[in-house]
């Protein structure tokens, strides 16, 4: 079916793979973000195949674990020629891989590419920015269909780091995730504010990196960080805190609970400034996902909106001014 599809499609093709048990979140929110032009030219499993004719900038879905950009169909005889056809020596090019049929088929092709590191030994470890990266997809003995502008350019299941069982949370995984996803991270004696930060999941990471963090929550943070000289903290509502009760941050964050439209009133402020911080905060929904509030967050420019493996019923917001 999906062979005959792309068979017939012409223009500019991509391939949105769906978070799991979040199909009819990426549906949804395709069909607010969608162009008149954009259509959906397939479907499996509730991933997306949407064509898009004429479009300029391409289309990028928060509910999307990945994307695949300029989707194109292969016709082979032998796992040689499509391995030969994929890795075409122009520019090193890692690939992930996925099969809907003939799955041993698709192993022995990816064994003769280039694949991703199972396992990132630390969060500031990033592959070299100026290789590509691509996906096929195996749909039967003799087609596959491929990309070679993957985003993000992470395995379909996600990055694995080696964790640290000394945190006060796993939260701090969220924020491991997102620093290797963005590709920015806070310099030594950079000023950071914290809302809602207990534990300290955040907070231990932000230390690690040498950054001078205030904090607030309305519980404390483990002892050690209570300790800490360079972790200024402060028990209370962190919703009352704006930027003028605190020097001029480098960096915002937040992974507190609270309704969408409550987290974007609080960061109005913050965005107004003359030399606005950069931000990363969770957008948590509670019960149905907040598409109005969403989409205000989605269209604040020089910002990006993300499903991070981390997630669960939440999206990750980073704005870099």
């Amino acid at each position: 079916m999906l062979t005959r599809v792309l068979a017939a499609a012409d223009g500019n093709i991509t391939l949105f793979w769906a978070v799991p048990d979040f199909a009819r979140d990426l549906r949804e929110e395709f069909d607010k973000r969608r162009s008149p032009e954009d259509e959906v030219w397939g479907e499996f499993d509730g991933n997306l195949i949407v064509r898009s004719p004429s479009r300029e900038a391409p289309l990028t879905l928060a509910w999307a674990r990945s994307t695949w950009h300029h989707l194109q169909l292969l016709k082979f005889d032998s796992i040689g020629q499509a391995a030969k056809f994929l890795d075409d020596g122009q520019s090193p090019r890692r690939y992930v891989s996925a099969s809907l049929a003939a799955h041993r088929r698709a192993e022995l092709i990816q064994e003769k590419l280039r694949g991703y590191p199972k396992v990132w030994r630390d969060f500031r470890e990033s592959l070299a920015p100026t290789e590509s990266f691509g996906g096929f997809l195996m749909l039967d003995e003799n087609h596959l269909a491929w990309s070679g502008a993957v985003r993000p350019r992470l395995p379909l299941d996600g990055p694995v780091f080696n964790e640290d069982k000394t945190a006060p949370s796993r939260a701090y995984l969220k924020l491991w995730e997102s620093f290797h996803r963005f590709g920015e991270l806070p310099i030594p004696k950079a000023k950071c504010f914290e809302l809602g930060a207990s534990p300290g999941g955040w907070t231990t990471v932000l230390r690690s990196l040498e950054a001078e963090v205030w904090a607030t929550d309305r519980a404390e943070l483990a002892p050690a960080l209570m300790k800490d000289p360079l972790v200024h903290f402060e028990k209370g509502d962190g919703f009352q805190w704006n930027p003028g009760r605190l020097p001029e941050m480098d960096w915002v964050f937040s992974d507190v609970i609270c309704y969408p439209e409550k987290l974007w009133d609080w960061v109005q402020p913050w965005l107004a400034l003359p030399r606005p911080p950069k931000m990363l905060c969770t957008i948590k929904f509670q019960g149905e996902t907040d598409y109005e509030t969403l989409m205000k967050f989605a269209q604040v420019p020089r910002s990006q909106l993300v499903h991070l493996f981390q997630n669960k019923h939440e999206l990750t917001w980073f704005f870099s001014p």
